[in-house]
């Protein structure tokens, strides 16, 4: 399996990434490494951890999975943190010397589910502060454009916090307008008031993107799954914060107090520059 990017992430995907807070990077992973991670997905899919959610809606033909921090319990997963090339891609992008790990996610949706994961941005559910952090997320299925996640373009330079929708409906507790949260904007009432970003996927093709850029995505209507993982990364200037509301993860057991950079056991290192 490659240690290094299939392609090379260059200064035009840079000047993308710092502009836009959004990025295709084609070609990380290798087909080793996306079989790697579909079996690996498929243990975790019969060994939901304590933040696993089903987002299916009732009577619909495909469901809509996520779960976190299946490398706290999947070992399979292990080896896509500290052997692949998504720290190196991350430390470019960000232009970081290190690069850890926050947290993985798994995403599901099967053919058939018209669930929409909602417009949000998701640095304010993290246990950090900082420039250097991104999300990166790869699919492990080729599909269209039109399923794939969207991006609203230069969202992460707005200077706005929003508050959070739960997939399933509601709200997260303590994103209120009191707290320092607007309701996020409504893209699909009005969508020709926002430039959107999003790309055909091949299986082991990444998204790139700023954890305040503001992204969604439809449902599947194609007649294959649409699997993805993503990793949340941070970089050098990234320092533990404590929220005092809800977060997901919870993150619990880290060890750190507030100012300490996000380092250590429980974050472990992806990259670091020789």
């Amino acid at each position: 399996m490659n240690r290094e990017p299939l392609e090379p992430v260059t200064a035009e995907m840079v000047e993308a990434y710092r502009r836009d807070g959004a990025v295709h990077v084609p070609g990380v992973l290798d087909e080793e490494w996306v079989e790697h991670l579909r079996e690996a997905v498929a243990v975790a899919r019969i060994r939901p951890g304590p933040h696993a959610q089903d987002h299916s809606i009732e009577g619909e033909s495909g469901g809509f999975f996520s779960d976190l921090q299946m490398s706290h319990r999947v070992p399979a997963f292990l080896p896509f943190i500290t052997d692949s090339p998504m720290g190196a891609v991350a430390a470019g992008l960000m232009g970081s010397r290190r690069v850890n790990l926050l947290h993985d996610a798994m995403w599901l949706k099967e053919a058939g589910s018209s669930r929409r994961t909602p417009w949000h941005h998701d640095q304010p559910f993290y246990c950090m502060e900082g420039e250097q952090v991104c999300v990166m997320w790869v699919a492990l299925d080729a599909h269209p454009a039109s399923v794939s996640l969207a991006f609203l373009r230069g969202s992460h330079r707005w200077g706005r916090r929003f508050r959070p929708e739960r997939i399933n409906g509601g709200w997260y507790d303590g994103y209120g307008e009191g707290d320092g949260f607007e309701a996020p904007p409504s893209v699909e009432e009005d969508p020709e008031k926002f430039e959107r970003l999003a790309w055909p996927m091949r299986a082991g093709d990444c998204v790139v993107f700023h954890g305040l850029t503001l992204h969604g995505s439809p449902g599947n209507h194609e007649a294959a799954p649409r699997r993805a993982i993503s990793l949340v990364v941070v970089g050098d200037d990234a320092v533990f914060v404590e929220r005092g509301r809800e977060t997901q993860p919870s993150y619990r057991g880290h060890g750190l107090i507030p100012g300490d950079p996000i380092d250590g056991a429980y974050f472990p290192r992806m990259h670091t520059a020789a």
